[in-house]
């Protein structure tokens, strides 16, 4: 019964509940994971200062959210691990996991705090307004993080933080990490 627990309880508390079967991912298009695209991405600044600092990918479906606080932290060059980024917050992991995730909000308010730097939330974008948010987003001084639901882009999952290491205007794609 245990087994049945422990792979019943993670869908239940990081799923958003939507059915996504007749979504086409995006997994099968051309651009997707392109080496040579990939490869272009990491030429960028932004890119650079995250993987010039050390990457550091989530120990675990909840942990998207702090772990791009370390990715951010990192590149912009401040000392920061996956074990100890939630402490002297108001935001706990409980066994290793993160209870039902970040919101947007609480990961803002998460890289404020061990940032120190000014964070801004921007929600319900136009894609227009998006694109020319996304103008900036190989800026050395900014980082960009994106908040979004992987079910309509992959046909499955919940929710995903991620940081922004590129943008490649001319073929509208993102590097996220």
């Amino acid at each position: 019964m245990l087994l049945g627990t422990a792979t019943v309880v993670p869908r239940l508390l990081f799923s958003d509940h939507v059915d996504y079967s007749a979504v086409e991912s995006i997994e099968h298009g051309v651009d997707y994971q392109d080496p040579a695209l990939l490869d272009r991405a990491l030429t960028l600044p932004v890119a650079a200062a995250y993987l010039n600092r050390g990457l550091e990918y989530q120990r675990n479906s909840s942990f998207c959210g702090p772990t791009t606080a370390v990715d951010v932290g990192r590149s912009l060059g401040i000392a920061a691990e996956q074990k100890t980024i939630l402490d002297e917050t108001e935001f706990h992991s409980i066994f290793g996991f993160v209870w039902g995730g970040l919101t947007l909000d609480e990961e803002a308010s998460l890289l404020r705090k061990k940032t120190g730097r000014p964070v801004s939330v921007m929600r319900d974008l136009t894609l227009v307004q998006f694109r020319e948010e996304l103008a900036h987003a190989n800026d050395p001084g900014r980082r960009y993080t994106v908040n979004f639901a992987r079910g309509p882009l992959f046909g499955r999952g919940p929710g995903h933080h991620s940081p922004i290491a590129g943008y490649l205007a001319d073929r509208g794609l993102l590097r996220i990490e």
